[in-house]
């Protein structure tokens, strides 16, 4: 049965020590540092040598058209911090065997049922394991009759109001989140309502 399908010999992802923990850190922190959000000062996060993340952003619904973009950041994010990056649409990259090359998972801007059962099971049992885990974006719209990885997400994408023009003033031009490349103020924020699982 999925959700409970543990196995407790699976291969342990690379780079895990302390169960979920240290990934989980690492996933975060990536996380972080594509999304912007941090703390100035925060200590960097120890990535070892053989670190390798899986990008996965297998569509099934919508398709965002920053896919790409967002595969070349984390791939610089990498280059710039000492991890591999692999990317892929391809749901057979989820077994047991594969997983267990990955630090962390991320979901990409995926959308729609994107795993089978099978599927699902074997990135239980990497999670269960103490691989790590971030999703970007359509994540969220996801997998909705999946109530493990409702969980895993935190809340499923509900809606999508049209795109509301605003203006951002930067206040700190020195914050992390606000200097270098592609970080000028920007117009067209949105807000989505969630839905969280049950």
């Amino acid at each position: 049965m999925r959700g409970n399908s543990t196995n407790s010999n699976a291969a342990k992802p690379p780079g895990v020590r302390r169960g979920l923990r240290g990934a989980s850190r690492f996933a975060v922190a990536g996380l972080a540092l594509l999304t912007g959000i941090g703390v100035a000062g925060a200590e960097p996060v120890s990535v070892q040598h053989d670190t390798t993340v899986l990008v996965f952003s297998k569509t099934a619904g919508f398709r965002h058209d920053s896919i790409p973009a967002g595969i070349a950041a984390i791939q610089a994010l990498g280059e710039q911090n000492g991890f591999h990056v692999e990317a892929t649409e391809d749901a057979g990259a989820f077994t047991a065997d594969n997983l267990s090359r990955f630090s962390a998972v991320v979901w990409l801007s995926t959308t729609g049922d994107v795993l089978n059962a099978e599927q699902q099971t074997a990135f239980e049992n990497y999670i269960a394991a103490g691989g790590g885990y971030a999703g970007v974006h359509a994540a969220s719209d996801t997998e909705y009759d999946w109530p493990w990885y409702g969980q895993l997400v935190g809340a499923w994408f509900k809606s999508h109001p049209q795109i509301q023009q605003a203006t951002v003033d930067v206040e700190s031009h020195d914050h992390p989140s606000t200097v270098g490349p592609g970080r000028a103020p920007t117009s067209g924020t949105t807000t989505a309502p969630t839905r969280v699982p049950t």
